[in-house]
């Protein structure tokens, strides 16, 4: 569990992912990876006091660099992106999301390891994580379950 204040390159990326939230207001999130591009796959569910969350989620490489971003929608989200085969994923690369709850917004930030999925792109497939979060009203986050 972690507090912290919101710096402004803080609070310029969660409006970015927020915003990306409201946009999506009418995009329907498929419930299982489709067969594209996208050779990372992370996705999860994003509960707030025990209800699912609104807000997003962004996927960062091992620079910080954010590689790709998706709105959190009824509790869940499925973000990716294309690697070459046996790019080691478990190595820096992690997820971060922001949940509106009531008037504010909290956010986790998770690295892709062992436990939460494949740790280098496989040939011929996909490398797959699958991680929770679970935020709760009193301003402080709880892990979820990976």
């Amino acid at each position: 569990m972690f507090s912290r204040r919101l710096s402004r390159q803080d609070l310029a990326f969660y409006l970015g992912l927020m915003s990306m939230a409201v946009y999506g207001c009418g995009i329907e999130l498929p419930t299982e990876p489709g067969e594209d591009g996208r050779t990372l796959l992370v996705w999860g569910y994003v509960m707030a006091d025990g209800l699912p969350a609104r807000g997003g989620a962004a996927l960062f490489d091992p620079a910080g660099v954010v590689v790709a971003a998706t709105p959190v929608e009824t509790g869940r989200y499925l973000i990716g992106l294309e690697l070459p085969t046996g790019t080691e994923v478990c190595d820096g690369y992690r997820i971060r999301v922001v949940a509106a709850i009531g008037r504010s917004s909290e956010f986790e930030e998770r690295v892709l390891e062992a436990e939460s999925g494949d740790c280098v792109v496989p040939p011929d497939a996909k490398a797959r994580h699958t991680i929770d979060f679970s935020f709760s009203g009193d301003s402080t986050s709880t892990p979820g379950g990976t």
